[in-house]
């Protein structure tokens, strides 16, 4: 990032790219908590089902990103 930077001239592109990075990071941990959340609930209507492992598959995120979030 640093090096690219350089190349075109933006010396704080790293510095955004790292800013960025952490603030997608904890955007996708609330919302998939929210979805989580709304789907226990059942407050989540939506006009088609889930398809089967969607839980799963949004817990597995929701792990994936909370990770990546902390390690930032």
């Amino acid at each position: 990032m640093d090096k690219y930077g350089g190349l075109v001239g933006d010396e704080a592109l790293a510095l955004r790219i790292r800013v960025y990075r952490h603030i997608l990071a904890v955007w996708c941990v609330a919302r998939l908590a929210r979805f989580l959340h709304e789907w226990a609930r059942g407050s989540d209507e939506r006009l088609t089902e889930k398809p089967k492992g969607w839980r799963a598959d949004m817990e597995a995120k929701y792990g994936h990103y909370l990770g990546l979030a902390e390690q930032l």
